[in-house]
This record gives C-alpha cells, structure tokens and sequence, in this order.
C-alpha cells in the first residue's frame, strides 16, 4: 500500500468527513462536498534525516483540499471553517494519542500534524462554492 493510500484509509475515519460525498486522491471534483488527498512537493524528496545504518527519517506532506458551498451568507461560510477546525483538532488528539495512519512493512509513523490552518484558496467565478485546504505532514521511519 502506497503511503498516499494509508493516509486516504487513516482519513476517512475522520467523524467530520461522514457528509461528504467522496475523499478522492489527486483528483478534486468541482461539486461541492468532495475532497481531495494532494501531495505537496518537499525539499530533498522525503528525507529529513538519514543515519549510519542506512534508516532514516522521512516526511509526506499532502493538502486536504474540500469543495463547500460559498456565498454572502455569513453561516455557510462559518460551517466550512468550521469542519477545517474540528478536523485540526481531530489530527492533533490522534497525534496526542499516537494514532496514526497504518503504513506498509518497513515504514513506521512518528507524528502527523497540521502546518497550515484549513483556508479559502480559490472562489470560481459564478461564486457558489469555494476550494478550502489544509497542509498536513506525516513523518515517519524508515528501515533499512
């Protein structure tokens, strides 16, 4: 299982996500209540640290981008804000816990957090929905 994989797998088990219609990978659909698992390009590919036995330490870094409604209605957009901070919250408590995305043999999760808080990134023109996102990172080991 690809580590893109383990996180779709690790995030669909996220109780705010359960209204919406699909978390897909790479791909975001322009209609409202979907999702989108994004990876983000890192400096140095993965590696963070390597050491002497040939391990090392490795990041992933992906967006969670969502399609919600958007217009003038000062609710509509406080409900999209609001998923983006119960999500954050939900990824910081399983950090805390030490509950992580199960990854393939060889590759063991150290931490996942947010780097960035959920966002408006893009209004379309008409402006009946908007792309929202949020950059997270999972570090992890990897064996020799």
């Amino acid at each position: 299982m690809t580590i893109i994989e383990s996180v779709r797998n690790y995030i669909l088990k996220c109780p705010y996500l359960k209204d919406l219609q699909k978390v897909n990978v790479n791909f975001l659909p322009e209609n409202t209540d979907n999702c989108s698992i994004e990876e983000v390009p890192n400096q140095n590919g993965s590696l963070t640290k390597k050491f002497l036995d040939g391990s090392s330490e490795r990041e992933f870094n992906f967006v969670l981008a969502c399609v919600f409604d958007y217009s003038e209605d000062l609710q509509t957009n406080i409900d999209s804000s609001e998923f983006f901070e119960n999500f954050q919250e939900w990824i910081e408590d399983n950090d805390l816990n030490e509950i992580y995305p199960q990854l393939k043999d060889g590759l063991e999760p150290l931490s996942i957090s947010v780097t960035t808080s959920g966002y408006l990134y893009y209004v379309p023109e008409k402006m009946d929905r908007a792309i929202y996102q949020i950059q997270l990172k999972l570090e992890y080991a990897k064996e020799n």
